[in-house]
């Protein structure tokens, strides 16, 4: 005996497809790295003395949060590192200076806002 769905069921399971198709990304920004973290790995030896690296700036990183509506439907995954321009700090002569670009290596998704809006 063949059974039929039940209209109130067929509602019920095309909510549920509705809503697992209607999953939205949006991004909310915090801070990954302050001026006061010490960067793992980082720092370089300067005679007999070892010198820290730390962020000149806050870095920032941009999480991703779902919502049933508002953002975009898609992800890019792994495409946003913790990173900003870095500085070492001499604690000889207690002068900061610029070492430029630096990361953690730590990647995070973004949101693509190229994919359809919800």
């Amino acid at each position: 005996m063949r059974k039929r769905l039940q209209p109130i069921n067929g509602v019920l399971l095309a909510g549920l497809i509705g809503a697992a198709y209607a999953t939205c990304y949006y991004e909310l920004t915090s801070v990954c790295a302050s001026t006061t973290d010490e960067l793992t790995g980082g720092g370089i030896w300067v005679g007999n003395n070892f010198h820290q690296i730390y962020p000149k700036v806050n870095w920032y990183k941009h999480n991703v949060y779902t919502t049933g509506s508002g953002g975009n439907t898609g992800l890019n995954p792994n495409q946003s590192e913790c990173s900003g321009p870095a500085k070492l700090h001499n604690g000889r002569d207690g002068h900061d200076y610029d070492v430029g670009e630096m990361g953690t290596g730590e990647f995070y998704d973004t949101v693509n806002y190229g994919s359809p809006s919800c």
